[in-house]
């Protein structure tokens, strides 16, 4: 039986790839998202094999988001073995520039909702023993830039909350892991490559999503089923 994984942010960027990549790899999906039309599109691309794919339009920058794509999973009566939080915004603004609903926002998506998809997937309703979840961290709050204090900040919670977990829910040997990837060649990064050259910081140039899909996968696979509480650099040679 193929396994059933949940993916959030799944329209664009390391979430849209990671979609790609494990749907090819012949796992069972459901796709979240804002954008309804984009996420009919990528289903319409993908849907040749006889694995299962669904689609579920949520928007997660409030817990309303989150509330939206289980419910949905329960009356779907669907049960999980993995979950990628891949969704997110931008965060590349100066700390003066960063005004309390700024800041709020950032950390309701990279942060809050996590935690909220989190306390509901580890529910014996929505997945399995053994199951993995993976979140989309970043080397931000590593190299700490300047103009990246809010998502820093955002994606530090994130890593303190994958540590914690992985002790909590060990339980039901449910791993909890991270992937922190330098610059990913995703729309989110327009307006960065219009005032820096890549290879200047990434000497390697900007990663390409598939190259996080990859990654994805393997931690949703037997392959990493002794790594839990990790984090793993994709560093495109950034000095860390």
């Amino acid at each position: 039986m193929a396994k059933r994984v949940l993916i959030t942010g799944a329209s664009s960027g390391i979430g849209k790839a990671s979609a790609k990549y494990l749907y090819n790899c012949g796992y069972d999906l459901v796709l979240s998202g804002r954008s309804e039309e984009k996420l009919s599109e990528l289903k319409n691309s993908l849907s040749y094999k006889d694995n299962d794919l669904k689609i579920i339009a949520a928007d997660l920058s409030n817990n309303d988001g989150v509330k939206v794509i289980f419910d949905f999973c329960a009356e779907n009566k669907l049960i999980f073995d993995g979950m990628l939080h891949s969704a997110g915004i931008d965060g590349n603004k100066l700390i003066k520039l960063c005004d309390g609903e700024y800041l709020k926002n950032l950390m309701q998506v990279h942060y809050f909702a996590f935690m909220e998809l989190c306390r509901n997937f580890y529910k014996k309703s929505f997945s399995n023993d053994g199951a993995s979840i993976i979140a989309i961290s970043s080397v931000a709050n590593i190299v700490c830039v300047k103009a990246s204090a809010a998502y820093a900040c955002a994606k530090s919670a994130v890593d303190t909350a994958v540590k914690v977990m992985s002790k909590e829910f060990m339980k039901r040997r449910i791993r909890v892991n991270a992937i922190k990837p330098a610059l990913v060649d995703t729309p989110l990064l327009d307006k960065t490559r219009e005032v820096i050259n890549i290879f200047d910081y990434q000497p390697l140039g900007y990663i390409e999503p598939e190259y996080i899909a990859f990654i994805v996968e393997f931690l949703l696979s037997e392959k990493s089923k002794y790594i839990t509480g990790s984090f793993i650099p994709v560093s495109a040679g950034m000095d860390l």
